[in-house]
């Protein structure tokens, strides 16, 4: 059976995505061919995209990479959206300003003068203050140390706000969600328990006397 142009299509975009993911996951063309017990000239050819690979092997690809299967599935949902593409000339500065106010309240709250922060890190006053109003971008180990000085670690610094922050909270609840147990994760996967999760949800924003008060309720209906 000869490919359609939109099979054809669909096999040089996956083909793309294997290269890519390889490339990113540090391997080689020799490394992939052990870990799917193919050839290099067909893994080659996966990548191409004149040949399509099997699920099983896609799987086994994306298992062995911790890819998430349906990135290789529905490549056109692949995120590469312009809402993802952040100026890093209005991105970077605007950071550096939102943690070097951080810093100063922080520096403030803790009633320390910018002179004893400085001190306290070892570095000139000058450049405390030049990093506290955002003048220029703070090495990560300077910030380290200030932040040890505050009382903070790395973590409290990082954005949590606008796109990188709801990705970074993305990020997060998915590390959370593969560290639950299985029986857990499946119940969590079905859409069709979204009802059970919202009402969980609902639950956790009561007060104590609220939830205490609703159990009675429904314990009288029920006798």
């Amino acid at each position: 059976m000869g490919y359609t142009p939109v099979m054809t299509l669909q096999a040089k975009m996956v083909g793309a995505l294997l290269r890519q993911a390889r490339l990113a996951a540090g391997k080689s063309v020799s490394d992939v061919a052990g870990i799917l017990g193919a050839s290099r000239s067909a893994v080659a050819a996966y990548e191409r995209g004149s040949k399509a690979i099997s699920l099983p092997e896609l799987e086994l690809f994306a298992f062995q990479l911790d890819i998430p299967l349906r990135k290789f599935l529905s490549p056109h949902t692949e995120e590469s959206s312009p809402e993802r593409a952040l100026d890093p000339e209005e991105a970077l500065p605007t950071r550096q300003r939102s943690i070097g106010a951080r810093i100063r309240a922080e520096r403030e709250q803790l009633g320390m003068s910018a002179r004893e922060l400085a001190q306290a890190t070892n570095m000139p006053t000058g450049r405390i203050l030049g990093y506290e109003k955002g003048d220029r971008a703070i090495p990560l180990p300077e910030l380290d140390v200030i932040g040890s000085a505050l009382g903070r670690s790395l973590e409290d610094f990082v954005d949590s706000e606008g796109p990188i922050g709801e990705w970074e909270s993305g990020q997060r609840a998915f590390e959370f969600f593969l560290k639950l147990p299985v029986d857990l994760r499946s119940f969590l996967s079905q859409p069709g328990n979204l009802s059970y999760l919202r009402l969980a949800q609902r639950l956790s924003e009561m007060s104590i006397d609220r939830i205490r008060n609703l159990a009675e309720a429904l314990l009288d209906i029920t006798v």
